[in-house]
């Protein structure tokens, strides 16, 4: 008689959904960064410190983002290319990725409103 070992009660997590989960975490942790640092100011300078940590912080994670969520879009345009089923989970995310790295640069361009002002 055969013994099998017992199957793990966790679900194995999915590179597919794992890495466009990431890069919306990178673009919504960006985007919070800029909100932060926008709705703090550079009016005096304590809260200009903070601003320009926040504004910098946002940018490196947005552009994490970037990295990461064109990554992920690769790996979707070779299912595509391979006449695979695009999955669901991944392509949600990685849109959901586009979005909010394009609403956030677009509400916080790099030269304007909160880069470099003041």
């Amino acid at each position: 008689m055969e013994r099998t070992m017992p199957s793990s009660t966790q679900p194995e997590a999915d590179s597919t959904v794992v890495i466009p989960a990431v890069a919306l975490g990178f673009a919504t942790c960006g985007a919070a960064a800029l909100a932060t640092g926008s709705a703090i100011g550079f009016l005096d300078p304590v809260s200009e410190s903070l601003f320009v940590v926040l504004v910098i912080l946002g940018w490196v994670l947005l552009v994490c983002a970037v990295l990461v969520g064109g990554a992920a879009a690769v790996r979707l345009v070779r299912d595509v290319v391979a006449r695979r089923p695009l999955p669901l989970g991944p392509t949600i995310l990685v849109t959901a990725t586009t979005v909010v790295i394009v609403l956030t640069t677009v509400a916080y361009p790099l030269f304007g409103m909160s880069g470099g002002a003041g």
